[in-house]
């Protein structure tokens, strides 16, 4: 009697603990990193227990890495590197490309203090990447006051990524009138910008070495957006379209063409339009 009633308790033991793993295994799977086993033994069952908590310890330190990447590079870039690797190179893709820049920045830096600049800085970037993140662009690249966008990239590949850039550029015509009205409340100076799209093929891939690299898009359809951009100045109007940007997405909203322009590093005048409510 003795006999039998040990091994039932002893089997009782065994299932209690495998039930209790497979709880927390279940927990895992939904991604609740927080649980751990009791180790309440030295047999077979204790290692099992010490074994799963090492590596909860370790999920918990991935996720940590995972949070800490995420800061620096986009869920789209983190994901691409996942899958395909930290390798050099670089695909072609016809893309759309959006460049924005704040008018009259840096005379704007001479007033404030460098701390006023980077928080100013961080929350119009927010409002921006917000904006731009809802319509399926991919925040590339910060330089100072300004920020490249792409939209069709390998990474966030979308056919209608012409569209989605013009509704981008108007969404961040939007967004920065609530910006604006914030800044007044704060008495602070309000944000003028001047957003140039283009739309062809681009060369998306890590640059760099192996000990840094960055995933960024280059070629003429960036430099036409760039170049778009400073126009914007000169004709006095907040955002500018490509033909070909303009062409992708004859449904988005109603463009108005301008005057033929001259563009910096471009043979002849180039056809440009510009959002219909702007004008």
């Amino acid at each position: 009697m003795l006999a039998i009633s040990l091994t039932l308790t002893l089997g009782r033991h065994l299932a209690n603990a495998v039930e209790d793993l497979q709880r927390h295994m279940l927990k895992v799977r939904q991604g609740r990193l927080e649980a751990t086993l009791p180790v309440t033994s030295n047999d077979e069952l204790g290692d099992l227990a010490a074994g799963f908590n090492a590596m909860i310890q370790g999920l918990r330190q991935e996720e940590i890495i995972r949070k800490l990447f995420s800061l620096y590079v986009t869920p789209e870039v983190a994901a691409h590197a996942i899958t395909h690797g930290a390798q050099l190179g670089g695909e072609l893709a016809e893309a759309t490309v959006l460049f924005a820049d704040i008018r009259g920045f840096t005379t704007m830096t001479e007033r404030l203090g460098p701390e006023a600049v980077i928080a100013l800085l961080n929350r119009y970037f927010e409002a921006m990447s917000t904006v731009i993140t809802a319509h399926g662009g991919l925040v590339n690249k910060f330089g100072g006051d300004s920020l490249l966008a792409v939209f069709g990239s390998p990474v966030n590949a979308a056919e209608d990524h012409a569209a989605r850039a013009v509704h981008s550029a108007q969404g961040m015509l939007t967004a920065l009138k609530t910006f604006n009205a914030d800044q007044l409340a704060r008495n602070e100076p309000e944000l003028r910008i001047g957003i140039g799209v283009a739309t062809g093929p681009v060369v998306a891939g890590n640059v760099g070495s192996m000990d840094r690299l960055e995933y960024t898009v280059i070629g003429d359809t960036v430099n036409l957006a760039s170049r778009l951009e400073e126009l914007t100045k000169t004709l006095k109007i907040s955002v500018l379209l490509a033909e070909s940007t303009a062409m992708g997405a004859p449904d988005a909203m109603r463009l108005n063409p301008m005057a033929d322009v001259e563009v910096r590093g471009k043979t002849g005048q180039m056809k440009v339009y510009t959002l219909a409510d702007l004008q």
